[in-house]
């Protein structure tokens, strides 16, 4: 028995909802003919915001620039052909080409194994087995002309065209396949790397056998195209898919990539065993079933996307709570409810919908449309067949009184009142791991193959995951940042020769519980505070210094482990500080997080981040030396990366200014910094200086030339020189990129952050760099040069 081994493959949900509606719509629609910009006439079938088409000239050769040089003789041909017909002989052409059109369950099975191959294969020119594309196309029954089969359908994949825009506008990158090759009789090549042969245990290696040539057009693949790189003078497309063997470059380049497909909102999983139906295991009781259960597989709620670009996963619903049937009103959330037929000790993934009706299903007579079928009564009796062949929890909830009713109760309804029936909200639920399940049913064997050897990184992230190592931890016994090592666990990264094995001896060891003392510290604890109490999961030593901070009138926040971020809302503590009992319940919610100061006058902390050489020797020309007074020292062991704290002055300031260098920051009011005994981005503590402490010396004055600095930008006019900003009205940007233009967040929080996202947003309509950089600039008021080579 032979299958493809991936039964999961990812694609734009968008074209696998339009593949598996081609058969309908060539059945049912009417066909208009309209030419293209070139003078040939397509037949073009209106779907309802997207568009079937197929071309007077013939197949996707004539549409690929790699073709038309290959085969120039029969393009010119094609195209003079067509020139010279009449209107009544190219409608006879165009509607004899529709009579011949084959599209249905063999061709939806070669389109997603051309597809699935592409994936694997990475590149749009294809080799299948053909032992592959038989059992694919027709399982175990023996086909004595499957070439010629082979050939039929093919040809109706290289003459279909699908269009997404508004009008349809057909071309080169519409077409589903350019050009294909069946082998000959008795004709055996080489295995392409990506055979599935090759992983297949019930095959040798090297086993002769034929490849059916298929080269992918630029329509196939729907959004997954925008990967594709074209290399070479084959014309051959490469796609560019993240590798754990690739360049810090190349993956740069590929995450540029992701996040402009990421746009599109449509990259998700397919399970690709349900698209193609099933040839073993258990047979599904008729065609009728299986556009049921593509119905179904098209409906996958997905999940919100980790990362922008890449593809989403089943939402998984948990405690047996799914979205109500009112729609979401926006900027609002609606609560969730509770399905009683859901267990809530159970995960379950549903096939209920995306976008606007996310998760809340389909009226029944809606179910009937999406599946072809017209009686709500057969829908029905084959969702009963699936429900006890692939395990589905079907129930429905009445849109009026928000009362739920199982599958029994909806199929009686539908007998006694179904235009009631219709009404009714159908929602269908299967339990998380419905893959393994499933696979059996298809007969996709998860056992017996000669799968790819699991990498070492793969192998790191499950002793992380089943040992419940902190990322932070491992980090420190590796001596990597934990960026660094985040970036290597997701493959953005290579991995480390020897770091799997430094992480089994970390996991093998056994804990020890040791007195917690953070280097600087100490001496802020009472006697006992070094111990660390399990009882209530909260750390002692750091509770204890938060409470020395408060009783030096400081205004503290938790700190989120290893960033530089709060895990609170905390404007309201910019003018208050926070009471023990706030404190206590944060830092039992978050048992390792770290400690911030919110500076301004209410801690009556004024204070100087120095990052780096060049900023240290910066403040020491401007004030001679570095001033005396409560010093921090980075986690990152660097000693010219320090925090100095002063008293605040009685002047207004900001939360940031870098009036002498970048890397020399000044923060006052509204702004954030991190105290001991914090943990640092690389997993190390910050850590009070020696001598320079809170129990060994107080907050020293702000020095005169600082305090200078912070009056004359205290003097500079910003409102007066906002309005003398004019921006063009009819520039292109978004309303808060013209307010940033304007210079109306000059001097406010973030403000280098709303530069990034206005350049950003200028970028992506289109202006250039020469235009943009002036009003950027501009709009970003910097008041010295240092500040506006920062901008």
């Amino acid at each position: 028995m032979l299958r493809l081994p991936y039964p999961l493959t990812f694609a734009d949900a968008r074209r696998a909802h339009q593949v598996t509606s081609i058969g309908s719509a060539l059945r049912k629609s009417n066909t208009v003919v309209q030419s293209d910009r070139d003078g040939y006439d397509w037949a073009i079938i209106d779907c309802g915001g997207w568009y079937i088409g197929w071309s007077i000239l013939g197949s996707g050769r004539h549409y690929d620039r790699v073709a038309r040089e290959r085969w120039p003789d029969a393009h010119e041909e094609a195209c003079c052909r067509a020139l010279a017909m009449t209107s009544e002989q190219k409608e006879l052409v165009l509607h004899e080409k529709r009579r011949l059109l084959r599209f249905g369950e063999l061709t939806e099975r070669m389109f997603w194994l051309i597809h699935a191959q592409a994936i694997i294969q990475r590149q749009s020119t294809v080799r299948i087995a053909a032992p592959i594309l038989r059992e694919i196309l027709w399982g175990a029954t023996k086909v004595a002309h499957w070439r010629s089969e082979s050939r039929s359908v093919l040809e109706t994949l290289s003459q279909l065209h699908i269009c997404n825009e508004a009008e349809p506008v057909f071309g080169d990158h519409t077409s589903l396949v350019t050009h294909f090759r069946v082998p000959r009789r008795g004709r055996t090549d080489d295995c392409p790397d990506g055979c599935v042969m090759q992983a297949h245990s019930g095959f040798e290696t090297d086993s002769p056998h034929e490849h059916v040539m298929v080269t992918l057009g630029r329509g196939m693949l729907g959004c997954v195209e925008e990967f594709g790189q074209e290399s070479g003078s084959h014309g051959i497309r490469h796609y560019q898919f993240h590798s754990h063997d690739d360049s810090n470059e190349e993956t740069r380049r590929k995450d540029l990539l992701q996040r402009r497909i990421g746009r599109t909102g449509q990259l998700t999983q397919i399970y690709l065993p349900a698209l193609l139906g099933s040839n073993r295991g258990q047979e599904l009781p008729s065609r009728p079933a299986l556009a049921v259960l593509q119905a179904l597989i098209r409906e996958t709620t997905r999940a919100k996307r980790t990362k922008r670009g890449a593809p989403s996963e089943a939402e998984a619903i948990n405690e047996g709570k799914v979205p109500p049937v009112a729609t979401n009103q926006k900027g609002k959330q609606v609560p969730l409810i509770v399905c009683p037929f859901l267990m809530a000790t159970e995960t379950y993934i549903g096939f209920n919908g995306n976008q606007a009706r996310k998760g809340r299903g389909y009226k029944l007579s809606t179910w009937c449309q999406k599946a072809g079928i017209e009686n709500m009564t057969l829908l029905l009796s084959i969702l009963d067949d699936l429900r006890s062949l692939l395990s589905l929890t079907i129930s429905a909830i009445s849109p009026s009184r928000g009362t739920w009713s199982d599958f029994d109760e909806l199929k009686l309804l539908t007998a006694t009142r179904p235009r009631v029936a219709s009404g009714y909200h159908v929602r269908v639920y299967t339990k998380a791991d419905y893959q393994e399940r499933w696979n059996s049913v298809f007969g996709w064997p998860v056992c017996g193959e000669k799968v790819p050897a699991l990498r070492p990184v793969d192998r790191l992230n499950g002793i992380i995951a089943s040992h419940r190592l902190k990322q932070a931890d491992v980090a420190i016994e590796l001596g990597i940042d934990p960026s660094t090592l985040s970036k290597i666990l997701t493959g953005k990264r290579r991995y480390q020769e020897g770091m799997l094995e430094a992480v089994e001896q970390m996991a093998a060891r056994p804990v020890i519980t040791s007195p917690a003392v953070t280097d600087g510290v100490e001496n802020l604890l009472p006697p006992t505070a070094t111990q660390i109490t399990t009882g209530d999961t909260v750390h002692r030593p750091v509770l204890e210094v938060v409470h020395a901070y408060l009783d030096a009138g400081w205004s503290v926040i938790p700190q989120l482990t290893g960033a530089k971020r709060p895990t609170i809302r905390w404007k309201e503590f910019q003018s208050r500080v926070p009471t023990e009992a706030e404190v206590g319940a944060w830092w039992r919610t978050w048992t390792d997080a770290g400690v911030m100061l919110v500076l301004g006058p209410t801690s009556n902390v004024f204070s100087i981040d120095v990052d780096g050489e060049e900023a240290h020797n910066e403040l020491c020309r401007r004030l001679g030396s570095v001033p005396r007074t409560l010093t921090v020292k980075s986690g990152s062991t660097d000693p010219f990366r320090y925090h100095l704290h002063f008293q605040h002055p009685d002047i207004a300031t900001r939360a940031k200014a870098t009036p002498w260098h970048p890397k020399l920051e000044f923060r006052g009011q509204g702004g954030l910094i991190v105290l001991p005994p914090s943990r640092h981005t690389s997993g190390r503590t910050y850590s009070w200086a020696e001598h320079c402490s809170p129990d060994q010396m107080t907050l020293a004055p702000l020095p005169a030339a600082v305090l200078s600095q912070l009056s004359s930008l205290q003097r500079r006019p910003v409102s007066a020189t906002a309005t003398q900003i004019h921006v063009d009205s009819n520039l292109a940007a978004s309303p808060d990129t013209l307010r940033f233009l304007r210079g109306e967040f000059v001097n406010g929080p973030s403000w280098n952050q709303r530069l990034f996202q206005a350049a950003c947003d200028l970028q992506s309509r289109g202006v250039t760099v020469q235009d943009a950089t002036p009003l950027l600039v501009t709009g970003a008021m910097p008041w010295n040069e240092s500040e506006r080579q920062a901008a």
